[in-house]
């Protein structure tokens, strides 16, 4: 569902000034050298009346190296699936994280903006809370040495963790460090042999990236 004409207008004007694009839809992207970072709205189905809406923001970062490698294409809809970090914000803290997957006491805060839908609430409401918490996570973790490093120290609640090592292993390798080289690739070989198709596509890539030095 697209949101309401002044609430799209007013997000799109503010997240223009703050580098993305003019979007799609409830869809806006930032492209640089590494990746696209993007942020879309996800309205809910509420009856209410057309003078107020309900929605809430996911965040997410698509790599180029590795979309090259484990064929994700365009980004036309914000997913697990169709990038390589993502986050919905409830599950962004002051922090700009969720603590650890471990942690049994942790639960997402429900961010659903119930606002006007004019401009000022836009302003007023949605914004403070983006540049507090959505746009920063989606800031820090939109390269790949930024993910590299998130990977190498935390487990991602969001990606399987034979993903998580595929993924890994290919920026290890491009992009060091050395020093931990080794031992992913002798995890990312046994989940390979184990039948993991991105342990494969991770392990095929390197191979060509070797043979071609």
């Amino acid at each position: 569902m697209f949101i309401a004409k002044p609430v799209r207008d007013a997000l799109a004007e503010a997240l223009v000034e703050r580098g993305f694009d003019a979007g799609r839809g409830n869809l806006f992207q930032r492209r640089s050298a590494d990746g696209t970072s993007a942020i879309s709205f996800v309205t809910d189905k509420w009856g209410g009346p057309p003078t107020r809406v309900r929605f809430t923001a996911h965040v997410g970062f698509l790599s180029n190296r590795l979309a090259a490698v484990f064929g994700q294409g365009a980004l036309r809809v914000l997913a697990e699936d169709t990038v390589h970090w993502y986050r919905w914000v409830g599950y962004l803290g002051a922090g700009h994280e969720r603590p650890e997957p471990t942690d049994d006491d942790f639960e997402p805060k429900d961010i659903m903006w119930h606002i006007p839908a004019t401009r000022q609430a836009v302003m007023t409401e949605v914004i403070p809370a983006l540049d507090g918490r959505a746009l920063p996570a989606l800031e820090a973790h939109s390269s790949d040495t930024a993910l590299r490093d998130e990977w190498l120290e935390h487990e991602d609640p969001f990606l399987h963790r034979s993903t998580q090592a595929s993924y890994l292993a290919v920026l290890v390798d491009a992009l060091g460090p050395a020093s931990v080289r080794e031992d992913l690739m002798v995890w990312v070989r046994e989940m390979a042999d184990g039948g993991s198709s991105d342990a494969q596509l991770a392990l095929a890539a390197i191979e060509r990236d070797h043979a071609r030095a």
